[in-house]
């Protein structure tokens, strides 16, 4: 999937769609950013897992991605429509035809289908706004979206629902309305030029870039021969072509230019002023990611890129970078948020996520006695939207009381005592708390039946042996075994054999072994019959 991205960024697109998602691949993350590097918008479904844990899906939650929510006919998202904070914009997902198999059309619901939606409006756009830039298609697909649900952005349906009238009457960056030649008292030899229009301004860290459209002869203006650039209101330079360098800057410093076109000795009105900076939006989509070492942070960046981002953690300013990710140190639950900054000023911070979540418990907990020690394992949690994973460390607890802390999936508890079967949990611990305690194990489990019972006649005793059960995920060895004659117990050894020698001469008996061990007593073993007769 990240290879057709890629093939088709070079074979054309200006817009790729994906109603389809799945686990995280890094090469999703490489695929788009390629694919934004060249301008081309790339969207797709959010996901239909809301009432199935609601994790995040890609490529809908790689950077640079319009990820799409699914609403119903009440213009509220849908009650599977992911709710993880991944989605950007919403739209109609539920009740919507399609075609289908056997040349058919039936009615569909999910993120699937919202997505084209989406895609068809930036497509529309874009094929009517002639030099639109991908983030720019973005930024217009999510200010003219109509806000529903939470006040704002929110973690359901993002900027809004998608809004096709408003977008395709929106103005790249914004309205341009050039205002008119002031009135003058004299009427000049020369007619003004037009005023130059789409003037865009690039800062850079040592210098700003202006262009802007030339201002050509008409039918009622003439032509531009020279323009006159003002920064801050004040003239700065007269330039002959359509664009100028500003380089005598203070790096970070936010100014505002416009541009009047001259002719004749006659300048026209000034351009709409222009800020280098607009202060930013603010990043989505953050991700805070645990390791045994590490807290990873990972967000979108807002259209526009922001030269740096401020790292909020427990609600005070802890940090900035120039990159869409950050890394802290893990052991410490901290909350975490992130704002973009530039000259132009500060964006409002993302929504607060804590590093950390208390655990599950640990599951599948197994207990296997050998000799003098009891071996115990068990698994790790599985990270779930209300809990995390990869604990820092686990508590044994034996018959209720601690026993120890560990960090790795086993323990050998080597203080047995003879003939006692304790029973232990495990909980699982992380630095946001401590789990529930897991489903209790105990040392033993009663044997199972004991095999190959043979009898055989001696003189003056029948002669009995057997094989010991084996043990296996539901059974424990044996310690002892008891011998049953017609029903009644007779004796009990812990060897694989015994001699009957109050057996009466000329008498048939019924045997049967049974084993034991802490736990209790297994199932008897097969009945063997045996008799001894007197000699001589």
């Amino acid at each position: 999937m990240s290879d057709g991205i890629v093939y088709a960024v070079d074979h054309g697109a200006t817009v790729i769609t994906m109603s389809l998602g799945g686990a995280y691949s890094a090469s999703y993350d490489a695929a788009v950013k390629y694919a934004t590097d060249h301008n081309v918008v790339v969207i797709a479904a959010a996901g239909n897992n809301r009432a199935q844990g609601n994790a995040m899906l890609w490529p809908a939650a790689s950077p640079g991605v319009e990820s799409v929510a699914a609403t119903g006919s009440s213009d509220v998202t849908a009650s599977f429509s992911n709710s993880s904070g991944t989605a950007d914009i919403a739209a109609p997902g539920v009740g919507i035809i399609s075609t289908d198999t056997g040349g058919a059309y039936s009615f569909k619901q999910g993120t699937s289908m919202a997505t084209p939606h989406v895609a068809a409006a930036a497509a529309l756009y874009r094929a009517t706004h002639p030099g639109s830039t991908e983030a720019g298609t973005r930024a217009a697909l999510e200010s003219t979206a109509i806000d529903i649900e939470g006040p704002g952005r929110d973690a359901a349906s993002g900027a809004g629902l998608l809004n096709l009238t408003a977008l395709l009457s929106a103005t790249p960056g914004g309205p341009v309305t050039p205002p008119s030649t002031p009135p003058v008292t004299t009427a000049p030899v020369t007619p003004a030029p037009s005023v130059p229009v789409r003037l865009v301004v690039t800062p850079a860290a040592t210098a700003i870039s202006l262009a802007w459209a030339a201002s050509g002869k008409t039918a009622t203006t003439p032509a531009a021969t020279s323009y006159v650039v003002r920064r801050n209101g004040v003239t700065l330079a007269t330039s002959r072509s359509a664009s100028y360098v500003d380089r005598a800057i203070t790096a970070a410093t936010n100014y505002t230019y416009t541009v009047a076109a001259v002719a004749g000795g006659t300048t026209s009105a000034p351009s709409v002023a222009v800020p280098a900076y607009l202060a930013p939006a603010a990043p989505t989509k953050l991700t805070v990611t645990t390791s045994a070492t590490t807290i990873t942070l990972r967000w979108t960046a807002p259209a526009g890129r922001p030269g740096t981002y401020v790292i909020y953690r427990d609600g005070q300013r802890f940090a900035t970078t120039t990159v869409a990710s950050f890394t802290d140190q893990a052991g410490t639950n901290h909350s975490y948020a992130v704002s973009a900054a530039n000259p132009a000023g500060e964006s409002p911070r993302t929504d607060s996520l804590v590093a950390y979540l208390a655990p599950a418990a640990p599951t599948t907990l197994a207990a296997l006695p050998v000799a003098t020690a009891v071996k115990l394992s068990w698994r790790a949690p599985v990270a779930r939207p209300a809990v995390s994973g990869t604990p820092a460390s686990y508590t044994v607890y034996r018959d209720g009381a601690q026993l120890a802390t560990v960090t790795t999936l086993t323990y050998t508890d080597s203080i047995l005592t003879a003939g006692t079967n304790p029973t232990y949990t495990v909980s699982a611990a992380n630095p946001a708390g401590q789990s529930a305690r897991s489903t209790p194990a105990t040392a033993f489990k009663a044997p199972a039946r004991p095999v190959g019972v043979t009898a055989a006649a001696a003189a003056g005793a029948v002669k009995l042996a057997w094989r010991a059960p084996v043990a296996n995920a539901t059974t424990s060895a044996a310690t002892a075994y008891t011998v049953h004659r017609d029903g009644v117990p007779l004796a009990t050894t812990a060897g694989l054999s015994y001699v009957d020698r109050s057996a009466a001469a000329n008498v048939t008996y019924k045997y049967t072994v049974v084993a034991t061990n802490a736990a209790g007593a297994g199932p008897a073993s097969a009945v063997v019959q045996r008799s001894w007769a007197r000699t001589g």
